[in-house]
């Protein structure tokens, strides 16, 4: 019978070292055709994907790296001449030369699960927490939450975890319905993570000192650490942001090119034909109608339009990453414009997030899609879809006032933004458990107290409690 043997070595992989069943992608190589000779399909050149139980013969898989100590599971797959029959192929026979498609829509669900939902949980509790500790936390005699340089960071925190919390609550709803938006997917992994990023930062910018020196107390610290890990596993968000999201995702969510380009490969020049018409009648359906559009929906069209002006690049497009780049963020902004005022209706989100959210989602696109057309290589024509869509006026960032009252709700007890953002969050953290207790003015004294370390002269460290 025909078989496969696989030589392979890829390192980083994720929960290498405890998985009982490990899937293996590898490129097909069978120059004298004896699988189409045995199945009657060409799959020379093509990916395949197989399932292997550990302990098969030649596969090694138990090496682990460590990833920044957080206990991430994570380490070597190695295949030293691994020999496998069809029967190992996701598929068996019908499944040769289709492991791509199987990748894809395993990611589609995958990556828009678990990395999402660790940056919505440790997001939320962040800023809960330190919108607490800032309200708690004295210097001047003033708690530290009264600066506006603080609810400056807090506001942002909040801005960036509605957005997530929006997104995950969006894909989780489209996943319960069956659906596997590889797009949304992607979007949904790299936006997440990044905007984790930032609540992460500022939290450890406001908690500050105790922030910085690890001991039991410190709650932003572990999340600090593994912010990294979710923005580069399961695809590096800067690979994600400048080749998957716009470079995949013009094929997959336009109304006719993938339909194009399967006429292409069928040689179907009546279907060909036909698509092209159509993507032609929709272009000029979008150029020429006009009003009764909101913000948001203008940005849709000018998102639209341009990637189809942005055709004409060619295969040259698919290197302009600047350009794939700004695509793929504008693409991202829409997307979590709509998850937000849907989040917001089925949430009961305070208007005070939604009406900042809407502020700093179209200063941003506006700022995107300036930046696009000023350096697009077809400018003047980008310039002009511009003009018909958005148009000239700036669109401008929430004000002070906003953040101020952001800032306020979140360091009340029992404001509907702080229950916004305690939902499906564990406070496991004993310190943040205590934050939320003192911040409804029913503290006790150990609130307060700070673990202290004494070094002795003989070189024996111990434990006090100061208050």
């Amino acid at each position: 019978s025909i078989g496969f043997r696989i030589h392979a070595s890829k390192r980083y992989i994720t929960l290498a070292p405890v998985a009982d069943i490990i899937g293996i992608a590898f490129r097909v190589v069978d120059p004298d055709g004896l699988l189409e000779r045995q199945y009657g399909q060409s799959v020379d050149g093509e990916i395949t994907l197989a399932l292997l139980r550990r302990g098969t013969r030649g596969l090694s898989a138990s090496e682990y790296t460590d990833p920044l100590g957080i206990g991430f599971s994570n380490g070597f797959v190695e295949c030293h001449g691994t020999e496998i029959s069809v029967d190992d192929v996701i598929g068996g026979e019908n499944g040769l030369g289709q492991g791509w498609k199987m990748l894809m829509e395993a990611l589609a669900a995958g990556r828009g699960i678990a990395l999402p939902a660790g940056a919505a949980g440790s997001s939320k509790m962040l800023t809960n927490a330190t919108a607490a500790y800032s309200a708690l936390r004295h210097q001047f005699k003033t708690p530290i939450g009264k600066f506006e340089g603080i609810r400056e960071k807090i506001a942002e925190m909040a801005l960036a975890t509605y957005e997530i919390d929006a997104l995950v609550a969006l894909m989780n709803t489209a996943l319960d319905n069956g659906e596997k938006p590889p797009i949304f997917s992607a979007v949904l992994k790299q936006r997440s993570t990044e905007l984790g990023r930032v609540v992460v930062n500022h939290a450890m910018d406001i908690v500050a000192g105790s922030a910085i020196c690890m001991g039991p107390q410190n709650f932003v610290a572990p999340a600090y650490f593994s912010t990294p890990v979710g923005i580069t596993v399961e695809g590096s968000n800067t690979m994600t942001r400048s080749l998957l999201i716009f470079g995949q995702g013009l094929i997959r969510s336009h109304p006719h090119l993938l339909d194009i380009v399967h006429a292409i490969e069928a040689n179907d020049r009546q279907s060909f034909a036909m698509h092209v018409t159509q993507t032609v009648k929709s272009v000029v359906g979008l150029v020429l109608s006009v009003g009764g559009r909101g913000p948001l929906e203008e940005a849709v069209r000018f998102f639209a339009l341009s990637a189809n002006a942005s055709l004409l690049l060619g295969g040259d497009l698919k290197r302009r990453e600047f350009i794939s780049g700004r695509y793929a963020d504008l693409l991202s902004y829409c997307l979590a414009g709509y998850a937000a005022e849907w989040h917001a209706k089925h949430s009961g989100a305070p208007s005070s997030i939604l009406d900042a959210f809407r502020a700093r989602n179209m200063f941003r696109i506006h700022a995107t899609a300036k930046e696009l057309v000023a350096n697009h290589p077809h400018s003047l024509l980008h310039r002009a879809i511009l003009w018909r869509t958005i148009g000239s006026a700036n669109a401008l960032d929430l004000n002070d006032a906003l953040k101020t009252t952001i800032a306020t709700e979140l360091q009340t007890k029992g404001s509907k933004l702080r229950a916004l953002f305690s939902e499906d969050t564990l406070m496991l953290h004993p310190n943040v458990r205590r934050m939320e207790t003192a911040l409804g003015g029913s503290a006790d004294d150990s609130i307060f107290e700070v673990d202290r370390f004494h070094l002795s002269d003989d070189g024996k460290l111990t434990q006090t409690s100061d208050k």
